[in-house]
């Protein structure tokens, strides 16, 4: 079945506009056991004749003890299939990795061109590499560069939402989520509409607070946090949601006023069907302030900008 979202994500090609609707029909490669701690799950091919990305992404466990640049590593990982006969890597054999940068929580590949990157072997490679680098600490987006230019065939950062590897997931549905950041001209608040995809089991409200940590896409508008971060936790109890944040979110000078990130926060949350306040924490106990404001009680609705 071909979803509206994918194929309109897929701008060239006959073999890419296949290599989708492959992905809208996968149920999953399987989420993994956690790794050790020493461990760094990276994805491979197993069965490309398949066609079907259920049997051909196969999660395996690298050995990543005395590692301090995990996203190099990774990197070279991807490249590298291990030495089991079974698994290949999903990128060419003569492709390279030229450079491996973050910003504001997108971390950018940056690949040599060759002729055998193309196609639908970009669309695998680029689901092998989104679930790898995506669970690195403090990346929430990755994005494929070639030689310092867009990947033609992935013209948009990818995360690991963007492949349904849960086996007991159900499929991505598209929602519409209504952000809020602030305006660098008005120095107030703006929303933004943006198109995500949640699985049907899931709750909106983490991508709703991974969407704001990770920045406005919209001209003009600042970010809500001028650092790399990531959610610890959230969930909905009755009508108040509760965002547990680590402490260096709440220990940080913010680029912009904390009143505003906090209204941002509670706008966009309280905009989801069924919550009227949000209960900020700080590495899972009681937050007191953020700024000047108080954080004890919930915070409700602000007067909407």
């Amino acid at each position: 079945m071909r979803s509206t979202a994918q194929m309109r994500a897929v701008r060239r090609g006959a073999a890419v506009c296949l290599a989708f609707c492959l992905l809208a029909g996968c149920q999953g490669a399987g989420r993994p056991d956690p790794a050790p701690a020493d461990g760094l799950t990276v994805y491979y091919v197993a069965d490309w004749e398949s066609g079907d990305l259920d049997r051909m992404l196969t999660p395996f466990v690298c050995d990543a003890a005395g590692v301090t640049d995990l996203a190099a590593f990774a990197a070279d990982r991807l490249l590298s299939a291990p030495e089991t006969g079974r698994l290949r890597s999903a990128f060419p054999a003569d492709i390279r990795v030229l450079s491996v940068s973050m910003d504001a929580g997108t971390l950018t590949l940056d690949l040599s061109k060759t002729p055998a990157f193309s196609g639908t072997s970009v669309i695998v490679a680029g689901a092998c590499a989104a679930l790898t680098l995506c669970e690195l600490p403090g990346v929430h987006a990755l994005r494929l560069t070639v030689e310092g230019e867009p990947c033609p065939e992935i013209d948009r950062p990818l995360t690991a939402r963007d492949f349904v590897t849960d086996t007991l997931a159900l499929r991505p549905v598209e929602r519409q989520l209504t952000l809020y950041f602030v305006s660098a001209a008005t120095s107030s608040l703006e929303r933004e509409t943006r198109v995500v995809f949640i699985r049907e089991n899931e709750s909106a409200e983490r991508y709703v607070v991974e969407e704001l940590l990770g920045g406005p896409k919209l001209p003009g508008l600042l970010p809500l946090v001028g650092f790399d971060i990531s959610l610890l936790g959230v969930r909905t109890e009755g009508s108040v949601c509760y965002v547990n944040l680590p402490a260096a979110f709440y220990d940080t000078e913010p680029t912009v006023p904390p009143e505003l990130v906090l209204d941002a926060f509670v706008l966009s949350l309280t905009d989801l069907p069924g919550i009227d306040a949000v209960q900020f924490q700080k590495d899972g106990a009681s937050a007191f302030f953020y700024g000047s404001r108080s954080l004890v009680e919930p915070l409700t609705r602000p007067e909407t900008p």
